[in-house]
Parts: C-alpha cells; structure tokens; sequence
C-alpha cells in the first residue's frame, strides 16, 4: 500500500502536468496566441487545450486578450513572477553557476559584471589546473582585449561603454583579438560575429598562452546582467563554436539568464 502510494505521488497529476504545459507555452510564447496554436504545438485537441486554458483564466494565470481572443499571461502569472523575482538571490546563482561551469569543463571560471570602471571580476572559481594570472575579485579587465569585455561591448550601446572603447583605441597596448590587430571597423564586424554566435573569445590577448571565452548573462529586462566566462591554457581550451567548452558556457548562461527572468525568442535553441 505504502509502494502504490509512493508511486502515485512520483507520478503526479497528469491533468495539472498538461495544464502548466499550456500556461508555459503561453508564457513561452513571447505574444498572445490563438487556441489552436496551442494545441498544435501541444500536440492536444482543441477541445482539450480549451479546458485547461479555461481553467488557467479562471485562476487569472491566464487571459484572453484583443478581438481575436488569443490568450495571453494574466495578473496571477505576473504575481508568480514578481514573487520569484523578490526571492532571488543573484550572487548566490551566480556562483552557484561558475562552479557548475568550473565542475564540467576543469577551467577556471568567473563572473564578470560592468562596474565604475569597467568589466569587473565578481565571482571566481579556480580549477584543479590552476592558470597564472594576475587577476582576482575586484580586478578591471580590459575592455576590448577581454571576452568579457567584448561582451559588454557586443550587447550594450550605453554612452558609457562606448566612451571606454574611444579610450582603448587611443591607449597603449593596442587592441587586439587572438593577437590580430583591432581597428574600429574590425571590431565592429567582430562584435557582429559576437552577436551572431552568442560568445566572445581571445587568445593571448591579455595573458600569452592562455585562452578565454565569454556569454551574455541577461536580466528580466533583457540588459546585460554579467559575462560568465571560463579560461584556461591556449592548448586546452577549445573556442571552436561546436566545442564542447563553448556549449557548456553558452548552456551555462542562458540558464542563468532564465533564472533571472529572461525569457528567451523559442528560435533560441540552447547549444546542443
């Protein structure tokens, strides 16, 4: 008795589980959506995927908005979301996820936040092979010769950031990306290239021999939250975008960014 009991509860509710499949699809879908696109993407009967939307409005998770009567998320959703939001505790993801990154790939790993005076260190987690470099919590990197530099630079158009980059041009040691000078025209195709596969990468641009890669972290808001990067030995680190220690970065930060409350477009496939 106490088996069948337990199996039960293991196995749930099954008619709870296709209701918040609904609510999520809707949640998902960035707009509001038709009846029959949820029970085509759901792979239910319209008559099915009525009930459980139904049941969704009445709870106010759920609402039908405009003439056409899609539906959309309503103020119980948004209830839920604010709750979850007053109850995050950002630092600790944030290093929650550097260990898991440094845990799965053996590199280092760190958080990389936009502070006063530019990309910051906030979180770091060294590996079991340790890389010499002269930087810890609290240090500023550079902000174009940095992955995560180049991040800030690729998904954040402040005033700010582009002040900084002027300043770069114009300093010494010249700005380079895997030790290929940068002028402002390559920098922005490779902010394009940043944009486009999701991460930034240099090699020997800060440290000789050592290889970094760096993803955008976002918030609620869609803003640049962090860059979540790892490094290691030019020799063991593969920045190749089919890696397998780009995959587990880019992962990496869009699981974070979705704990803090960034929803993805569903086009967004996560790294397979």
């Amino acid at each position: 008795m106490r088996l069948k009991k337990a199996r039960r509860q293991t196995q749930g509710v099954q008619s709870l589980d296709t209701g918040l499949a609904v609510a999520f699809m809707v949640a998902r879908a960035g707009k509001p959506v038709a009846l029959t696109d949820v029970a085509k993407n759901l792979d239910l009967l319209p008559s099915t995927a009525h009930r459980h939307l139904a049941s969704l409005c009445r709870a106010g998770l759920v609402e039908q908005a405009g003439p056409a009567g899609h539906y959309d998320l309503g103020p119980a959703a948004f209830e839920f979301g604010f709750a979850a939001l007053r109850r995050l505790d950002a630092q600790k993801l944030w290093n929650e996820a550097i260990s898991q990154l440094r845990d799965e790939t053996d590199l280092t790993s760190m958080a990389i936040a936009w502070g006063t005076f530019g990309p910051t260190v906030v979180q770091w987690k060294e590996s079991r092979q340790p890389v010499w470099l002269n930087a810890h919590v609290g240090t500023v990197l550079p902000l174009l010769r940095s992955a995560g530099g180049l991040v800030f630079c690729a998904y954040s158009a402040s005033g700010e950031i582009r002040a900084a980059t002027a300043r770069e041009f114009k300093a010494s040691p010249v700005p380079t990306n895997h030790l290929r000078r940068l002028t402002p025209r390559a920098l922005d195709a490779l902010l394009g290239k940043i944009r486009r596969t999701g991460y930034a990468d240099i090699d020997g641009d800060v440290i000789e021999g050592v290889a970094a890669a760096s993803a955008p972290v976002f918030d609620s808001n869609g803003t640049v939250r962090l860059a979540l990067s790892l490094l290691g030995p030019s020799s063991q680190v593969n920045l190749d975008p089919g890696g397998r220690h780009v995959r587990a970065l880019i992962n990496a930060a869009r699981r974070l960014s979705q704990r803090l409350g960034y929803t993805f477009e569903p086009s967004a496939a996560t790294a397979s």
